[in-house]
């Protein structure tokens, strides 16, 4: 039983026990309340730290309160009250209220896909990589030197690269689509960074910009599908999208729960592998494993099957630049990211060519064969 599937009254009754001053010396009401609801001390101690957590849980309006003080008459009403609520919570709870009102504005039912009618390759896959498209950041030109950059911007980049890609690359019978991190610029509503609380130059709202990040991520794997009988949708966390790259990876398989051509790796690790024959794949940000260490923690985490495999390659962003460093155990590369400089990049003498995007195909016995690359000047042409 979790205390969510407790009534409201029921709620009430277990938070006053459990928040209760003498909380410490209550063992006789807590083995009472263990005896009625039928769980275990320690399912109760859970209860106990999800209704405290040094708040309480204001039953009436769903907020936190920090502290409430009360007073009474002589026969014991309550005359006046003076409640302190945790602002913080509060808000943040309800940002990601609004967020999905938001977006849930926008959905509307899925058109089914047609089945690939072309002929599809089955010894080779095709891996499109997108990483570090920080949508929702906002660069001038005049500012950075490089080019303009807002939401709009953004999805039109996104869907003439993943367009190019797919309509110039194998016609492979499966397909990998992996976002290697920082698929937003912001975390939350407060438009910084998550760690650092950097302030970030951001386009919109949180909701707004969350909503466009989703509609890339489905569009790319629906534009994939045109081409491949299979697609694969993998994503990792970046340092900007912490929090949120859970959500993407939850909506990207809800949208296509129905479709038995897109698998969704749902887990949570922030270093991930896809194997395909004897070519092993690692993917990780770039943020916290480096590429020279990449090819100890592949053998240590394939530990099973890394003897078995041949071609062994390693995807990072992070970056933002395109670089290799081919190890003993496997050849680790950064990848260029599609979003241009922003104003701290240029002001720290950050320079760049024009923007990337890559497809790049891979045999099951001979790993890499051949690469795709779109490059953001090709939309002006």
């Amino acid at each position: 039983m979790k205390i969510q599937d407790l009534s409201l009254d029921e709620q009430r009754d277990v938070a006053q026990k459990l928040l209760s001053k003498r909380y410490g010396g209550m063992e006789e009401v807590h083995a009472k309340l263990c005896e009625k609801y039928g769980v275990t001390r320690a399912t109760l101690y859970k209860w106990a730290k999800l209704l405290k957590q040094d708040r309480v849980i204001d039953f009436e309006t769903s907020s936190f309160i920090k502290s409430r003080s009360t007073m009474l008459d002589a026969e014991g009403n309550i005359r006046l009250q003076w409640v302190k609520e945790d602002r913080e919570v509060a808000d943040r709870l309800n940002d990601i209220a609004e967020a999905v009102r938001e977006i849930l504005k926008d959905v509307v039912a899925v058109d089914p896909i047609e089945r690939v009618t072309v002929d599809t390759k089955n010894d080779v896959a095709n891996l499109y990589l997108c990483n570090d498209l920080h949508i929702g950041a906002l660069m001038d030109k005049e500012e950075t030197g490089d080019r303009n950059w807002d939401r709009k911007v953004a999805m039109q980049t996104i869907k003439a690269s993943i367009d190019y890609l797919v309509e110039n690359s194998p016609a492979t019978e499966t397909a990998f689509i992996v976002d290697l991190g920082d698929l937003l610029e912001i975390d939350n509503f407060k438009n910084a960074t998550p760690k650092s609380g950097n302030i970030l130059d951001v386009d919109g709202r949180y909701s707004k910009i969350l909503a466009i990040a989703l509609e890339a991520m489905t569009y790319m794997i629906e534009k994939a599908l045109t081409r491949h009988e299979n697609v694969v949708f993998l994503n990792i966390n970046g340092n900007h999208d912490i929090a949120t790259g859970h959500a993407v990876r939850a909506y990207v398989q809800a949208w296509f729960r129905n479709n038995d051509r897109v698998t969704v790796d749902d887990r949570a690790l922030e270093v991930k592998y896809l194997a395909f024959g004897s070519t092993l794949l690692g993917f990780a940000h770039g943020d916290g494993l480096k590429m020279r260490d990449a090819g100890e923690v592949m053998a240590v985490d394939n530990e099973a099957v890394f003897s078995s495999t041949i071609n062994r390659y390693f995807h990072f962003g992070h970056n933002h630049k395109d670089s290799a460093y081919d190890g003993r155990l496997c050849k680790s590369e950064s990848h260029r990211n599609l979003s241009p400089l922003n104003n701290w990049a240029a002001h720290k003498g950050y320079r760049r060519q024009a923007g990337t995007m890559k497809c790049i195909s891979y045999h099951k016995d001979f790993g890499e064969i051949s690469r795709t690359t779109f490059n953001v000047n090709m939309m002006e042409s």
